[in-house]
């Protein structure tokens, strides 16, 4: 996701798009995505065995390890830990 893709999809230009989300949400277009990134993040390590690899590229990461330096700074904990502690019996 990037604010680009998102406005060519919605047909608006990117500043258009970044105000309105500023104006409705009160946080930036950047923001929600990486909340929306996160939120997949931590379904998907709750719900599934994938791997750090499968679940960086399916939030939009090109590494494993991009995906575990995103998701410590943003919760403070690793990938394992969180799905030590909040996955669902398989």
């Amino acid at each position: 996701l990037t604010v680009t893709k998102i406005s060519e999809a919605m047909e608006y230009h990117p500043d258009y798009l970044s105000r309105i989300i500023r104006e409705s949400y009160n946080t930036n277009i950047q923001q929600l995505i990486i909340e929306e990134r996160l939120e997949t993040a931590k379904n998907l390590l709750r719900m599934t065995n994938f791997s750090c690899e499968k679940i960086a590229l399916h939030i939009g990461l090109n590494s494993g390890n991009k995906f575990v330096k995103f998701f410590k700074y943003h919760t403070h904990q690793t990938p394992s830990a969180y799905r030590n502690k909040y996955q669902v019996s398989l």
